[in-house]
This record gives C-alpha cells, structure tokens and sequence, in this order.
C-alpha cells in the first residue's frame, strides 16, 4: 500500500512540474506552447519512468507493481485537463493494489513491455490529444529497458494494467471521435497472446516470434492511422477486422508446434 501510494503521488507531482516546465521565467514562449508542452510532458514522464525502473530493481516493495505504476505515472502526466481521465486514473490506481506475483506470465516474455510501447506510438499517430499515450509511452520506456536488460516477464496483473493504460490513452486521447476509439485495435499481440494461453501456457519458437512481431507491428502501426477521418461504423469494422487478424494469429502460432512451444516455467 505504503509503494502504491508513493507511486500516485510521483505521478501527481511530475504533473504540476510539467505544466511549469511549459512557461519561461517571464512568461513568453521562446517556441509554440504546444511543442513547450509536449516536450516538457514528454521529459517528466521520461523521469518519472526512470524512477520508476529504478525502484522496480532496487525496492522489492515496489517491483511486483512497477508496471501498473508506471502507467499510473503516465496517465496522471498526460491525461490532466482532459475529459474521460477521472475514469481512466480511478482504474489505473486500483490497479496498482493488485500486485504482478501470480504464475500465469505473458508469453512473449520480456518484449510484452516493447511491444506495448509499439501499440501506444500507433495510438499516438492517430489520436488528436497526443499528451496521454505520449506521456504513457514515456513513463513505461524506461521500465521496458530495465527488464529487458534483466530479462523480466510481466504477470497477469501487469497485463492488465498495460491493457487499461492503452486502451484510456484511446479513451481520452480521441476526443470524442468515436471513429478513432477502434484504435484499441493497437493492442494487438499484448492482449491476444495472454488471452489464448488461458489453460495452455505457450511461447513462440522463432518463427512463431516473426509471425507474432509482423502482425503486432503492422497492426499497431497502420490501422489506427486508416481510421482518421472514417465514419464511425467503418472504424468500428475495421477495428474488429484487426482485432479478429491479430486474434487468429495469436491462436494459429500458439497451436502450432512449428511455431510455438509449451510454456513449462514462468518468463
């Protein structure tokens, strides 16, 4: 609880100093606001990620909710003044009291935390308020860093807190337009995978790796963009058709003996 809390008021902190990061000492802007803002959003949710990863090395307390804490970090920073964050915060924090500790890790390993961050760039080209996946691509770099060094797996918990933070920066990212919400599609491989390993632990050999990055990638990075300026009925099939290709990929590679291997230990 003790973690937890201090991880809520990391990110409420790094919030207010990224709003006074946007201003000069005698309030000109010596560039546009917007790109003031952006960067000084981007610089804090860097550093508060970076305190983050550090602590998930050095404090075991803190390690089994890194990951949800990290994207609590991220959407305080980036999703202030901007409606629909009340909701995306509240599910945030709670769950940042579950802790990561469970058996059931994800299957692609130590890159579940990179390829989420390939799914929030994708949200991020397509959504008109660029500040929440901006701000939560930035606070889970970091972490990704430190466990792909330490080769560390994200659990069941940590999953779901990576699911929520990419689907609220969606959320409050799109505005209001309803179109661009199907760019949850992005989530792609880090929600499909864990899903069609309920009740069959697996993990891709190495072409099943390259079935699983091309798909992720190409959908992460492409559809979203194709949703801008469709009605929302369009969107809403195209997002499904996504889902549905990213879906049947991941149960093709883990039923595959060729492509994937049974998981016999956690990764």
């Amino acid at each position: 609880m003790h973690a937890a809390a201090g991880l809520g008021s990391l990110g409420s902190g790094a919030v207010d100093i990224a709003h006074s990061m946007t201003r000069s000492a005698n309030g000109d802007a010596a560039v546009p606001f917007a790109e003031r803002y952006h960067l000084g959003v981007a610089l804090v949710a860097v550093l508060a990620g970076v305190a983050v990863a550090v602590a998930d090395r050095w404090v075991p307390a803190v390690a089994p909710r890194a990951v949800a804490g990290a994207v609590l970090v991220g959407a305080a920073i980036g999703g202030r003044g901007l409606g629909g964050s009340l909701v995306w915060w509240g599910l945030c924090a709670a769950l940042v009291l579950i802790p990561d500790t469970g058996t059931q890790r994800h299957p692609l390993g130590r890159w579940a935390l990179p390829l989420v961050l390939v799914s929030v760039f994708g949200v991020w080209s397509a959504v008109p308020d660029t500040e929440p996946p901006l701000a939560l691509a930035c606070a889970l770099a970091p972490l990704a860093v430190e466990r792909v060094r330490r080769g560390v797996s994200v659990g069941s918990a940590a999953t779901a807190a990576l699911v929520v933070g990419t689907a609220g920066a969606v959320w409050v990212g799109s505005a209001g337009k309803d179109a661009l919400l199907a760019s949850v599609c992005a989530l792609g491989m880090v929600l499909f995978a864990p899903l069609v390993a309920i009740g069959h632990p697996w993990r891709p050999t190495g072409a099943g790796w390259t079935v699983v990055v091309a798909v992720h990638v190409v959908v992460a990075l492409t559809i979203p963009r194709l949703l801008i300026g469709m009605g929302t009925g369009a969107a809403a099939l195209l997002g499904f058709a996504a889902f549905s290709v990213s879906g049947a990929a991941a149960l093709a590679v883990s039923r595959s003996s060729a492509l994937s291997v049974p998981a016999v230990a956690p990764r």
